[in-house]
Formats: structure tokens, sequence, C-alpha cells
């Protein structure tokens, strides 16, 4: 019996490949713990993993910052990873040699699981949730001049944060280090090798195991049995007032069922009248709604 401990970043998208992981470990005798937000304690527990919240370390950052950084301030990004690092480390140090994992299983985006593990020395595995990334594939990435920009104007931040991490007995080398999948690190990527872009530039410790996929009920509320029409901004920049409304208006009494997904900020009395044809709903279980519309395909032998 092994003992695996996961680190993961507070998006559904990186947390839901895991979980049929976490169960199959489990199942097979292996303790699991899982270090994540409140948002998911539910599911990770329901999988059979020991559940830690991380919600208390993270930095405080309002939504409209969010807003605006996220996907488009580089230096923030390393500068929240380092700060939230920091604020970890006493606790989840002290409870790593409590706990004496074998390996350490870490989302790609997830900075501080490598870091950890890096800095007391425990075999590590990095998930990849959507498609690996290095210095190749980080050539196909076009930038915007304004992007590129940020990311000149920013490097002083992210150079004072990666000194501080290795003040912090963290060997942070720079920030490609950081960031970039490396062809030494065992790594499981949740998609086919066939769409992976410069599949040949990743070496033999890459599996590509394709979509993980906990299974779910197909959902019932609202579906009538026709078409389906299935609207998401994601869970990270979902507050689109303007945007929800004009699909109220764009689908009304179409002759499709829609299933909107706003996101849990945002009020959903505040859109006005919600045609018959709708359910609209903060959080949506999303695999529910494509296992209810792949039900409706005909079957042909």
């Amino acid at each position: 019996m092994s003992k695996i401990v996961f680190f993961s970043i507070p998006a559904h998208g990186h947390t839901n490949p895991t979980i049929p992981v976490v169960s199959e470990l489990v199942n097979k005798g292996h303790q699991v713990w899982y270090y994540s937000f409140l948002e998911f304690q539910h599911k990770i527990k329901e999988a059979g993993a020991i559940f830690i919240a991380c919600d208390n370390f993270l930095p405080q950052v309002s939504q409209k910052e969010l807003d605006s950084k996220v996907g488009k301030d580089f230096a923030a990004l390393i500068e929240m990873t380092a700060e939230t690092t920091m604020a970890l480390d006493q606790k989840v140090c002290k409870e790593l040699k409590e706990i004496q994992p074998d390996c350490i299983v870490y989302d790609s985006m997830c900075m501080w699981g490598k870091l950890f593990a890096d800095k007391l020395g425990i075999p590590s595995i990095c998930s990849t949730t959507s498609f690996a990334f290095n210095q190749h594939t980080a050539k196909l990435m076009k930038r915007s001049f304004i992007e590129i920009w940020r990311m000149i104007v920013g490097m002083r931040r992210v150079n004072k944060k990666i000194k501080q991490l290795n003040d912090h007995g963290y060997r942070v080398k720079n920030v490609v280090s950081l960031i970039q999948n490396d062809n030494e690190t065992d790594t499981i990527v949740y998609t086919s090798k066939d769409f992976q872009p410069l599949a040949d530039t990743f070496s033999e410790r890459y599996t590509f195991v394709g979509p993980s996929i906990r299974q779910t009920e197909p959902l019932q509320d609202g579906i009538r049995g026709r078409k389906t029409i299935y609207i998401s901004l994601g869970t990270v920049l979902n507050q689109n007032q303007d945007f929800y409304e004009n699909c109220l208006v764009a689908f009304a009494n179409a002759d499709y069922d829609v299933v909107m997904s706003v996101g849990d900020k945002t009020d959903i009395s505040s859109l006005g009248r919600i045609p018959e044809n709708f359910t609209v709903k903060n959080v949506v279980e999303q695999i529910s709604v494509l296992r209810k519309q792949m039900y409706l395909l005909p079957i042909v032998e």
C-alpha cells in the first residue's frame, strides 16, 4: 500500500480529471491525501481521499482584480504562486514529513505542489489536464505586443519572488523551471497523443492517457427530450451579464432545450424573465448534460 498526496488549483477543469484516478487508487488499497479547496471537498471525500483545505492560504484578490489578471498578467501569476507556496510552507512541510508520502501528484499549474516535492525530495508526478507545454510548444503561442510588454515589465517582480522562494529553501533556477514541463519528470496527460501539438518533442516519461471522466447520472431537470444547447463560460472568468442576457434573447422559445451555467457569483434573478425552454443554474454538472445528450443519440449497429 502506497501513500500518495495530490495538489491542485481551485479550478474544476484541473480537479475533475484527477477524481477517477483518486477513486481507483483508493479502491486498490492506497492511502490518498488531497490538498485542495472547499469548493471541491465533497467530490474529493466521495472519491475516498483525505481532504485538506488550502483556502485560507490563498492571496486575497478581488474578483475584479482576478478578471483583469488571469491569462493577462504573467508576473501576477508568479506572484500569487510564490505567495501561496510561502503561506503554505510551514503547514504543508510539517504535514508531509508526518505523512511520509511515496509520491506527490501535482497539477501542472499548481506550482506549489511541485515546489514542496522538490524541497523535501519526494518523488513526484505532474498531472496535465490540457496539453503538455514545453519550449517547443511555447513557440506556437502568438503573443500580442501588450502581452510581451507586460512580461518584460513584470520580470523584476518575478525575479523578486523567485529570490524569496529560494530564501525559503526552494530550488528555483528561473521562471521557466516553474511553468514548463520538462522531459525528466513523469507526467500524465489527459488527452490523446494524436491531439498533442509537437508530441514528438516529449520524452517517454509522458503518458498520454486520454480523458478521465467520473461517472455521473444524466441530467433530468429541464430536459424535455429535444436537442440540447449547453452554455457555459467556465469557472474563472464567468461574470458576463450581457452575454447571458443575449443568450436568453437569442434562444428564447427556440426548438431546443437550453442549459446555461452562469457561475456562483451571478444572481440568476438579475437576468430577468427566464424563457420556458431554459434551465439556468449557478453550477451545472457538465458531464451529466453531455451524458444525457449522448443518451438521446440513436445507436447504430
